[in-house]
């Protein structure tokens, strides 16, 4: 079993809304520290997204979530139906958790 808590997110979306974090914010980047930031930030965020939608499953949804984590062969499709359709008000937990994650990032950047 290779799924973790997190995997609904292609690492391809998650790599995305990195950098598109990091264009909104003006934050210039040479394409070496792009090579060391954005993989260690992209899965950051990964895990958040996953710890944070674990608890928003219903209780009567649970048994298929866990049935999807033993599936070898779950696609980045086969979660994002799944999210969808298991989270009421999918689309605003994830634009508040990419605004967190966003806000944590500015943070350590402006160091």
């Amino acid at each position: 079993m290779e799924n973790t808590t997190a995997p609904q997110m292609s690492g391809d979306m998650a790599e995305a809304l990195v950098l598109k974090i990091f264009a909104d914010n003006n934050f210039e980047l040479t394409d070496e520290l792009k090579k060391e930031y954005v993989p260690e930030l992209s899965a950051q965020l990964e895990q958040r997204i996953g710890l944070h939608l674990i608890t928003k499953i219903p209780e009567d949804r649970l048994d298929e979530y866990a049935a999807l984590i033993d599936k070898d062969d779950a696609t980045a499709d086969d979660w994002s139906t799944f999210w969808q359709s298991a989270v009421p008000n999918f689309e605003g937990e994830m634009k508040t958790i990419v605004d967190d994650f966003s806000t944590s990032v500015k943070d350590v950047m402006a160091m």
